[in-house]
């Protein structure tokens, strides 16, 4: 008497299972931890500094944003640059693509600025 193939598969299947559910407590629990941890920490820092807490909480929120922009910006050059080869070729044509770009820059030199607020903040 020997175990059948399909016993194994299901002995596998379940052993698959068990550690597929140990992984996700153990991550549940890891996940609880860094909460606690971060609920803590901003207590702190609130208790500290209130008002430099929440400049780097904006400064931060404002730095995550802006790579939203740089893509945003980013769609409508290449859409103004397609428009631009199917219509005729004018100097009013080329407005909306400059101020696209100018906003752009205006952008990066921003993120930049910020980063560097940002780090002097969380130094002092």
């Amino acid at each position: 008497m020997g175990i059948n193939h399909n016993e194994i598969v299901a002995h596998k299947s379940q052993a698959a299972e068990r550690s597929l559910i140990l992984s996700m407590q153990q991550r549940y629990q890891q996940t609880k931890q860094f909460l606690i941890a971060l609920s803590q920490m901003s207590r702190l820092a609130w208790r500290c500094q209130p008002i430099g807490f929440v400049i780097i909480v904006l400064l931060d929120i404002i730095q995550g944003l802006v790579p939203l922009g740089t893509a945003w910006l980013t769609k409508q050059l290449f859409d103004l640059l397609s428009q631009g080869t199917q219509a005729s070729s004018s100097e009013n044509s080329l407005w909306p693509i400059i101020i696209v770009l100018i906003t752009q820059t205006i952008l990066i030199v921003l993120s930049y600025l910020l980063e560097l607020i940002g780090k002097h903040l969380k130094k002092n």
